[in-house]
């Protein structure tokens, strides 16, 4: 004799399901997938995206694309990303001499960071959580010396599209000294 469960569930495979045809749709999001650094470059230094905290992966296409756009005929270019502290005090030497134990600056024109790589930075932790990046014309790198007006505009505009991000620029950002090349994932390191 069946029992009424077997009768409403007969024994046997169950059925395939019958699903709709449906094309996958296009990927949204033209950007390619952030990649997940490995680790730090063996040279000490990065100027590779990948080498950056995911929130800067991700934003910089779109900065970029919005930059080039606002701006016609400008571009931007990565400098950068990860610097070991002993590449930092390279860079730190730049500029300046040891005197009597302390590094002096003799070059004001040849200084490019205020950090030794002895107090981290935010480029010196890995993955980088910050990039510098300069602006280009025709060729030829658009750099702020001497605060010219228009070109310091153009470091603020790109500034502005960073914190439209959710970033923090060097350009915009609450200190009265600018590093106008600088974005960075937040005020304390993360």
């Amino acid at each position: 004799m069946t029992s009424i469960l077997e009768a409403v569930f007969p024994a046997g495979p169950a059925p395939e399901p019958i699903l709709p045809s449906v094309d996958p749709l296009p990927s949204p999001d033209p950007i390619p997938s952030p990649v997940a650094p490995a680790g730090p470059p063996a040279q000490g230094w990065s100027k590779s995206l990948s080498d950056c905290h995911l929130r800067i992966q991700r934003a910089y296409p779109l900065v970029e694309a919005e930059f080039i756009k606002t701006y016609p005929g400008y571009c931007i270019q990565r400098d950068y990303s990860y610097r070991s502290p002993a590449f930092q005090l390279e860079l730190y030497k730049k500029g300046r001499e040891l005197q009597n134990g302390v590094w002096v600056v003799v070059d004001k024109s040849q200084v490019v960071t205020d950090k030794d790589g002895s107090t981290p930075s935010h480029h010196n932790v890995y993955p980088s959580q910050a990039l510098d990046m300069y602006i280009k014309k025709d060729g030829v790198i658009i750099w702020p010396n001497d605060n010219k007006p228009d070109v310091c505009a153009l470091y603020t505009g790109l500034g502005s599209l960073w914190v439209k991000r959710g970033l923090i620029s060097g350009a915009v950002w609450k200190y009265t000294w600018k590093d106008w090349d600088h974005v960075q994932v937040d005020y304390p390191m993360i």
